[in-house]
């Protein structure tokens, strides 16, 4: 009795297994034909090292606050954003792994450690908005039932990962390009949904990149951007990483 019992629950584990190792082929299919679709595994493991200039509205307050930024990267844990909200307010953000400053009317403060995690939050997005990192065993990989996206119908895959929130990813059926994700956030210290809509891409340099970008949160409109530019860096700017 013991070894018919130990030899039912030894293949039903090995069922459990293949079921697993079956979504995750099926998650992958979509990530591959969308790596694919972006331009490929080599261009976009160089985009995770980039310059990219932007126009946009902030939407605060009731408020709608025109801003550009020029966001320099190195993903997934390095970055400086700078801001000028109105052509009169200017801020510098910096933050270069564990450590994190800005600079705002000629003062630079260190970022709070709470402030820093949420910053690093919101840089693995767009590492894993370059698609290549779900291709490592870092990642478990599911794949959800389809969903629509504006008139666009969408392939979903769940993205989890050990110490961070879940992530959906949507990815355009026809076209394979990623038109959303969602996740929760953290936002100064307040847990909230946040989706960011990919939309007009545009070709840079054999690279696929969104022309529009929105973010909303909670449901609401929060940044609304357009791409000027978009240039790939050969190397690391150590300098554009350090405290400003």
């Amino acid at each position: 009795m013991r070894t018919t019992v130990g030899l039912a629950l030894l293949l039903a584990f090995a069922g459990a297994g293949s079921l697993r190792a079956s979504e995750r082929d099926q998650a992958l299919a979509v990530i591959e034909r969308a790596i694919t679709a972006h331009g490929g595994k080599e261009r976009l493991t160089r985009a995770q090292s980039a310059t990219r200039t932007e126009s946009g509205v902030l939407f605060q307050s009731g408020q709608n606050l025109p801003f550009t930024s020029e966001v320099t990267r190195h993903l997934p844990d390095k970055i400086r954003l700078v801001i000028d909200v109105e052509k009169k307010f200017q801020s510098v953000t910096v933050l270069n792994e564990d450590k994190g400053w800005q600079q705002a009317g000629g003062a630079t403060v260190e970022l709070a450690p709470e402030r820093i995690k949420e910053m690093r939050e919101e840089m693995g997005i767009w590492w894993l908005a370059t698609l290549v990192p779900l291709t490592q065993d870092l990642f478990t990989l599911a794949p959800l039932p389809d969903a629509r996206v504006g008139d666009q119908v969408c392939a979903v895959v769940r993205v989890s990962r050990k110490g961070h929130p879940d992530a959906k990813l949507f990815f355009d059926k026809r076209s394979g390009l990623l038109v959303k994700i969602e996740r929760r956030a953290s936002e100064t210290g307040v847990e909230v949904n946040k989706e960011y809509l990919f939309a007009d891409y545009k070709d840079f340099d054999g690279l696929q990149v969104p022309g529009k970008e929105t973010v909303l949160i909670n449901g609401r409109k929060w940044t609304e951007t357009t791409t000027s530019s978009f240039k790939l860096l050969t190397e690391e700017d150590k300098n554009a990483f350090s405290r400003p």
